[in-house]
């Protein structure tokens, strides 16, 4: 997946100006406008026909929280499917009354390693079931903790 993490440094460098020797006249030379560069690698206008407003030092400021806002509502609609998606588990009256830990297994169960089913499902590729390497495999598996399992498998 496409990450651009300039944007985001450049938006943390201009909220700060002066830490980082930004003045009116060596900021002309960057030559940008009211656009930011999305997660996806898209292009977004901050205001209307944005790409041809430039961005001035004296409207630095403006670009900043524009951009602050932007990010924080960027994921808005797949937030909102998460949500819908889980309110259909554990209605949205009683999430408050969960941890993390416990929305966690009630939306995706124990986190119970079964050798068993483990074992039936898996598949040897240069190996057999009756080879000493696999035997010892399992029987180190039967040895773990449930969370160490879980870790080996991760």
């Amino acid at each position: 997946a496409f990450f651009d993490t300039t944007p985001t440094k450049l938006l943390g460098s201009f909220d700060n100006p002066e830490k980082h020797d930004y003045t009116a006249q060596n900021f002309q030379y960057l030559d940008l406008d009211f656009t930011y560069r999305a997660c996806d690698g898209s292009v977004v206008e901050l205001l209307p026909d944005g790409e041809n407003i430039p961005l001035t030092f004296d409207r630095l400021q403006e670009w900043v929280e524009i951009c602050e806002h932007y990010k924080l509502h960027e994921f808005d609609e797949q937030i909102k499917a998460i949500q819908k998606g889980i309110n259909t588990i554990i209605p949205y009256r009683f999430l408050m009354l969960f941890t993390h830990e416990d929305l966690e297994t009630a939306i995706c169960g124990e986190k119970i390693i079964d050798l068993e089913l483990l074992r039936r499902n898996t598949t040897y590729v240069s190996f057999s079931e009756s080879d000493d390497t696999i035997k010892y495999f399992w029987q180190m598996l039967e040895n773990f903790s449930n969370e160490e399992r879980i870790a080996f498998i991760r």
